[in-house]
C-alpha cells in the first residue's frame, strides 16, 4: 500500500504535493471510514449494480455491464479483492493493454465504462479521492469490430427459407438472432447455404 495507515479506522481521502523550498512535500488528509476498513472493489462493485445500475440500465445494457465484470475478473482474477484506493490507473491500463490481444476495442470500452462509473459513484459516497480509470485510454492496438450486415437480397432469401422451416425451428432461429451478434454469422452462413 502507498499511504501507511494510522490504525485501522483512518485512511486518506486526499493526497497533494505541495513545493516548499524546492522540495515536494506529500500532504494527507484524513477521514474515519464508517465501517472501519476500506471498501473492496469487487463488494462495491456489487454495491453499485444493485443501488445504481439496475434501477437505470436496461437488462441488455446490464447484461453488457455484467459480461465486462466477468472478462476483467478473468484478465486479472484478484483485481477483485483490492481496496478501491489501492488501484493505480497504471494497473488499469496494464490490464486493458493485455485485453487489446483477445478482445475488440469495444469490449474493452464497456469494461472500461464500467470501471469508470464505478468508481464515480464511489467517489460520490467518499469511498475514494480519485478515478484511476478516467486517467487511462483504450489500447490501439485493440481490433475494431466489423459487423457484416445482410443485403436487401440476403434478406429476402433469409425469410423465405425462414418460411420453409418448421415452428420449431423458426422458434429456435429465432432464439438465436435475440441473443446479437452470433446471429449474424449465423444468419449469413444459413443464406450462404441456400
Amino acid at each position: 500500500q502507498l499511504f501507511p495507515l494510522m490504525g485501522k479506522l483512518v485512511f486518506p481521502i486526499c493526497f497533494s504535493l505541495i513545493k516548499s523550498n524546492s522540495r515536494v512535500i506529500p500532504e494527507f488528509e484524513f477521514r474515519r471510514n464508517k465501517m472501519g476498513k476500506q471498501m473492496k472493489i469487487g463488494k462495491w462493485l456489487d454495491v453499485w449494480f444493485e443501488a445504481y445500475a439496475k434501477p437505470v440500465y436496461a437488462p441488455n445494457t446490464l447484461s453488457l455491464y455484467m459480461d465486462a465484470r466477468e472478462r476483467m475478473q478473468k484478465n486479472s482474477p484478484g483485481i477483485e479483492e483490492w481496496e478501491l484506493e489501492d488501484l493505480l490507473p497504471v494497473h488499469f491500463q496494464t490490464v486493458m493493454n493485455r485485453m487489446a490481444d483477445r478482445y475488440a476495442k469495444s469490449t474493452i470500452r464497456h469494461i472500461q465504462s464500467l470501471y469508470r462509473m464505478a468508481y464515480n459513484k464511489a467517489m460520490d459516497n467518499g469511498l475514494c479521492c480519485a478515478n484511476p480509470i478516467d486517467k487511462t485510454t483504450l489500447p490501439k492496438n485493440a481490433t475494431v469490430k466489423k459487423v457484416v450486415a445482410m443485403t436487401k437480397e440476403e434478406q429476402e432469401s433469409f425469410v423465405q427459407a425462414m418460411r420453409m422451416l418448421t415452428i420449431k425451428d423458426q422458434v429456435y432461429i429465432d432464439g438465436i438472432f435475440a441473443d446479437g451478434p452470433a446471429a449474424r454469422r449465423i444468419e449469413k452462413s444459413a443464406v450462404e447455404r441456400l
